[in-house]
């Protein structure tokens, strides 16, 4: 993915502010906790009232994968600090997002006769708000802002011995492309899907941090060389 381009100012002032601080700690956002989400009964309800029982019993082993991983999602703040874990985190977020969008495109969630009741449950990074939503692309950027996430404390807690430094310099970029994404596509959500890390100021703040983080690392590797 391609590196966003921060305002020149405020980059500046962010590589100043943490060029000292970093020498010890990075920094990085936390998890978007979430809660377990129950796929089975609405799925099976829906898709054997609309679609007959042949389809469910088809598609009962997807959706209870589906239920697993978000089950296992849940537990992903326990381990924040956990380089190993996070990677595995990583990547179930990835296919979480992957998930939700399919589930998105095949599907309609709500209330209605000919949608699936079900409801995605998240909490704030920052305030730890409760946000509800039948919309799986909610849920789909949520899952995306979390690879974010996993991505910056890879780089914050990983060694930086040998090449560590070259691929925390890379997680860190990836992560700042992640955030200056979500902008965009966050706008797209109805108002009470949104929270304070899902604004357009707080993805634009964290995608400059991590782009900084990124920055100050190349800065240090060069520096080291010499």
């Amino acid at each position: 993915p391609k590196t966003p381009k921060p305002q020149p100012f405020s980059i500046i002032i962010l590589f100043y502010s943490i060029r000292y601080y970093i020498l010890t700690n990075m920094i990085s956002p936390d998890f978007r906790n979430s809660q377990p989400v129950d796929f089975k009964g609405p799925a099976q309800a829906f898709i054997e009232k609309n679609h007959g029982t042949e389809l469910w019993l088809a598609l009962q082993p997807s959706i209870l994968e589906l239920e697993n991983i978000r089950k296992e999602l849940a537990n992903a703040s326990v381990y924040k600090c956990d380089t190993e874990q996070l990677h595995k985190f990583k990547e179930l977020f990835g296919k979480n997002y992957c998930n939700s969008m399919l589930l998105n495109k095949y599907f309609s969630f709500g209330p209605g006769a000919k949608q699936m009741n079900l409801k995605f449950i998240w909490f704030d990074s920052f305030s730890t708000d409760r946000v509800e939503s039948y919309s799986a692309v909610f849920d789909a950027l949520s899952s995306k802002f979390n690879y974010g996430v996993c991505l910056s404390r890879i780089a914050c807690y990983m060694s930086l011995e040998g090449d560590g430094i070259k691929h925390a310099c890379k997680y860190m970029q990836q992560a700042a492309w992640i955030f200056e994404t979500l902008k965009e596509q966050v706008s797209q959500l109805k108002p009470g899907e949104t929270s304070p890390d899902f604004t357009s100021e707080s993805l634009s703040t964290l995608s400059n941090l991590m782009l900084a983080q990124a920055q100050y690392l190349f800065y240090k590797l060069a520096s080291d060389k010499k």
